[in-house]
């Protein structure tokens, strides 16, 4: 039982909580932070009455003005078993009474207006005071014990640390009656006691301990203050286990902190003159974070009441937006909404807090502002590129590929990567390694010729520090061209332009010349230029247009070869002919025509590039010349660097081989 009030209970024993043994077995009884009180009882215990195998825990917590007839006022413990235990810890039993006029030579019959008791006891920093065994009735009562009446089982003991007894009534042993209860040290006996020898263990007997009237306190029990010069204070050193327990926190009844000075007060009241304050606020979770709510964990220099949402603000820093305090909890967290955006969030405790402690104490140190801070990220990291680490072409049995994220991010393995593939037979993903942002992905190529490229993929394994998993996969990233054979007969492995040709094949845009080769020294027609073209724009799949009635040039009859080809250049603005409406088709493209073509294939019919200026770069090509500045721009993107020499050979035709570096070069293919 805790944080509760029994008041204006009545019975004829315990009034406020009886508890009679159950067979062979009784349940314990604990009570915490609460307060019996105002309960009547026409024979005993008007507070709380406990029998036999119970074992009774009371701490933090007030018996006061209870009442009943005969004996224990406030509390009644009564075993038989040396296994029992009433261990009373900072709590105060004060104003019970009794009120029957005892017999005469009968101890029993008008006793223990504080408690009474028999079995194992343990009292500890409290106060046991203004119990009133004569009830009312003055002196000649025939009343025993009025703090305390002590009945003996032998195997049993109980033991007095760290309390005070003082200013109860009764006509025999107004403090403690019976002869069993021994010290265990620091305790202040008012009216004296049997066991009990001032500065023996270290001991305070017949000293008035200077108590203040009852008072209810902030936590709802009630308690006497000690009044300023009380001998109780700061007596007893913080070496004492019972000033500074190990098993509990060392507070008072109230939860103030013990002790406040350099010794503990002896009693269930330390007196408090230090205000509280905030020692630091912490985080509860992980940072940096992208929780939709964080928790931070404000510590004060003692135990505080009044602690709400008021007592708090943020402060944010970044882009965050719609954050706020959504609750202090059970445990005194203070749950924070991280809204959205990114930044910081810090929580202070405002200067207009209303926090104080259990003395009443209002808190110091506002605002406070130097707690911890979260770093707050919503923004899910991406892979920004997937590029080959070695040379391509290549004809490697394993190749690698560096992977890069937007951030540091954890969680990556082999199984966070796919490929795509052409050509090549049995690739695999085989190795990993690196850490933070960049990674490096190795691949065995397998067999045969073909493409390889690296896919990253979204499967939510992959994080940021925040936990924020990765926001999408990656399939547009580069791709090697694997060349372990040569695919052309007329185009061995060694011939300059090898590795272009075969791109161009592996990119579906050449099949060659004939079976099973390329003619690489072949001139390049203006109609094998047309379909060159648009399937570097298009892609390897693309198909034209029907010719429909007509192709547009009175050379190119709508069942030539290449119609619907030259009829879709010429609609996508690439060219408009050789002039007098033909085409041309079975003309030779010059280098000169060459880079016009590209240059508009690549960037769209409208395109124009930069004006010449004061040369072309090219012994050859004059500033006037045709397709000077088509020229020199196709040098700047580094699609060509001439044909040697410082030259350009502008009217030479295009051969197969060198179509093949231009289209690779022009349109990035793998």
């Amino acid at each position: 039982m805790s944080y509760t009030t029994v008041s204006a209970g009545s019975a004829s024993y315990g009034g406020g909580i009886y508890i009679d043994s159950f067979g062979s077995t009784s349940p314990d009884l604990s009570i915490a932070a609460s307060r019996i009180t105002g309960n009547t009882a026409t024979l005993g215990a008007g507070g709380i009455s406990v029998r036999e195998k119970t074992r009774l825990f009371i701490s933090y917590s007030s018996i006061d003005q209870n009442e009943a007839a005969a004996f224990g006022g406030g509390i009644d413990y009564y075993s038989d078993e040396t296994t029992s235990l009433l261990s009373l810890f900072s709590s105060t039993i004060g104003e019970n009474r009794l009120t029957a006029d005892g017999t005469p030579g009968t101890p029993d019959s008008n006793s223990g207006a504080g408690i009474y008791m028999r079995g194992n006891v343990s009292i500890i920093n409290s106060t046991i005071a203004y119990n009133d065994g004569d009830g009312g009735n003055g002196a000649g009562t025939n009343s025993f014990g009025g703090g305390i009446y002590s009945v003996s089982l032998v195997g049993t003991t109980q033991t007095l640390y760290n309390s005070i007894i003082a200013n109860n009534l009764a006509d025999n042993g107004p403090a403690i009656e019976g002869n069993i209860v021994t010290s265990g040290g620091y305790n202040l006996v008012e009216e004296g006691a049997t066991g009990f020898t001032s500065f023996v263990n270290n001991d305070i007997v017949g000293s008035d301990p200077l108590l203040d009237p009852l008072q209810v306190n902030l936590l709802g029990t009630a308690d006497y203050p000690l009044a300023v010069g009380s001998p109780a204070m700061n007596t007893i050193p913080t070496s004492n286990i019972y000033c500074v327990p190990p098993f509990v926190i060392a507070i008072d009844q109230r939860f103030v902190q013990r002790p406040q000075n350099s010794f503990c007060d002896m009693g269930a009241y330390e007196v408090d003159n230090t205000a509280p304050f905030t020692t630091a606020i912490t985080r509860r979770d992980a940072n940096p974070t992208s929780a939709p709510l964080v928790y931070f964990q404000p510590a004060f220099s003692e135990y505080i009441i009044g602690l709400d949402i008021s007592d708090f603000s943020l402060v944010t820093t970044g882009s965050i937006s719609g954050a706020s305090i959504v609750d202090v909890n059970e445990v005194g967290e203070v749950v924070v909404d991280t809204g959205t955006g990114n930044g910081t969030i810090k929580v202070i405790v405002s200067n207009t807090a209303s926090i104080s402690d259990y003395a009443g104490l209002s808190m110091v140190g506002l605002p406070f502002t130097v707690g911890e801070t979260y770093d707050i990220d919503k923004t899910a990291p991406i892979v920004t590129s997937s590029v080959r680490t070695n040379s391509n072409p290549t004809n490697l049995t394993s190749v690698d590929f560096t992977v890069t994220f937007s951030e540091p991010v954890t969680g990556v393995d082999l199984s966070d990567f796919s490929l795509t593939t052409s050509g090549v037979s049995s690739p695999a993903v085989s190795g990993l390694s690196g850490t933070g942002s960049v990674y490096t992905v190795t691949v065995n190529t397998g067999s045969g010729n073909g493409t390889i490229r690296l896919n990253v993929l979204n499967d939510n394994s992959i994080i940021d520090i925040a936990s924020n998993p990765l926001s999408a996969g990656l399939t547009g990233g580069e791709t090697y061209t694997i060349l372990k054979s040569a695919t052309f007969s007329d185009v061995p492995l060694t011939y300059w332009a090898s590795s272009y040709i075969e791109r161009l094949f592996n990119a579906g845009i050449t099949g060659g010349c004939g079976t099973g080769i390329y003619c690489p020294d072949n001139s390049v027609t203006r109609a094998q230029m047309a379909v060159f073209l648009l399937k570097g724009i298009h892609g390897s799949s693309y198909s034209p247009p029907a010719v429909g009635v007509s192709t547009g040039f009175g050379d190119v009859a709508t069942d030539y070869w290449a119609a619907a080809w030259i009829k879709q250049l010429a609609a996508e603005g690439v060219t408009s002919g050789c002039g007098g409406g033909n085409y041309c088709p079975d003309n030779v493209v010059t280098r000169a025509q060459m880079a016009v073509f590209l240059l508009k294939a690549k960037n769209g019919s409208s395109y124009s590039p930069p004006a010449v200026g004061v040369s072309t770069g090219f012994n050859d090509v004059a500033t006037d010349a045709f397709a000077a500045a088509f020229i020199k721009q196709l040098v700047a993107d580094g699609i060509t660097a001439g044909c040697g020499n410082s030259n350009y050979c502008p009217n030479d035709s295009v051969t197969r081989a060198q179509m093949a570096v231009f289209l690779v070069r022009a349109f990035n293919l793998p």
